[in-house]
C-alpha cells in the first residue's frame, strides 16, 4: 500500500487504514505513584543484568513506540511486526486487546518466548482531535504456569495479580471519568 505521513494533522495512512498519533499518560494513583511507569523502569533496571529482560523491556519500548505512532488501531488491524535487539523480526499479534470483562479498559500485550507476558492496562479518550492513552497498571503473566524464569522475575518485582490490577485500573478510570 501507499504510505503518506500528514505532520499537519499527526496522522498517516497505510493500506487503506488513517491512524493518528496518540498521546501516551501514565496515571497517578491515589498515593500519587505511577505503578505502571514505575514497574516498566524496575524492569529496565533489571535488564541491565538480564539479557532475557533486556529484550523483553526493548520490545516493551518497541509497543509503546506503535501504540504512540497509531493509538487504538481498529480489530483486524492489530498485529505489528517489529524487531528484535539482535535485529531478526517478531510480531506483536495483536498488539492490545479489549478487556470486555473489565470494559472500558484494554491491554497492551507484549509476550516473550513462553516465559513471560507483559500486560500494560489502559483506556483512552479523545480530547479534540488527539487520542491520549491512560496507562494505569502492568504486570507480567505467566500464561504457561510452569515458567521458572516468570517465577525468578517475579520474585524480584512488586508483580500484583492480573485481576487485581483491572481492579485498581477500574477504581482509576472512575476517578479519571469524575474529573471530567
Amino acid at each position: 500500500g501507499e504510505n503518506i505521513i500528514c505532520d499537519i494533522l499527526s496522522c498517516f495512512f497505510i493500506s487503506q487504514v488513517i491512524y493518528f498519533m496518540a498521546t501516551l499518560e501514565f496515571l497517578e494513583d491515589e498515593n500519587g505513584e505511577q505503578q505502571a511507569l514505575d514497574f516498566i523502569d524496575h524492569l529496565a533496571d533489571i535488564a541491565i543484568e538480564d539479557p532475557k529482560v533486556r529484550d523483553l523491556v526493548h520490545r516493551i519500548e518497541q509497543m509503546l513506540d506503535v501504540l504512540e505512532d497509531v493509538g487504538v488501531p481498529p480489530i483486524g488491524k492489530r498485529d505489528f511486526e517489529r524487531q528484535k535487539i539482535d535485529g531478526t523480526p517478531f510480531m506483536l499479534a495483536p498488539i492490545i486487546k479489549d478487556l470486555k470483562r473489565h470494559h472500558p479498559l484494554y491491554e497492551a500485550r507484549v509476550n516473550y518466548n513462553r516465559d513471560y507476558a507483559f500486560r500494560l492496562i489502559f483506556f483512552y479518550d479523545i480530547e479534540g482531535n488527539e487520542e491520549v492513552l491512560y496507562f494505569t497498571r502492568a504486570v507480567l503473566k505467566d500464561d504457561t504456569g510452569v515458567s521458572t524464569a516468570f517465577k525468578e522475575l517475579a520474585a524480584k518485582i512488586k508483580n500484583i495479580d492480573f485481576d487485581q490490577a483491572c481492579y485498581e485500573s477500574e477504581k482509576l478510570y472512575r476517578r479519571f471519568s469524575l474529573k471530567k
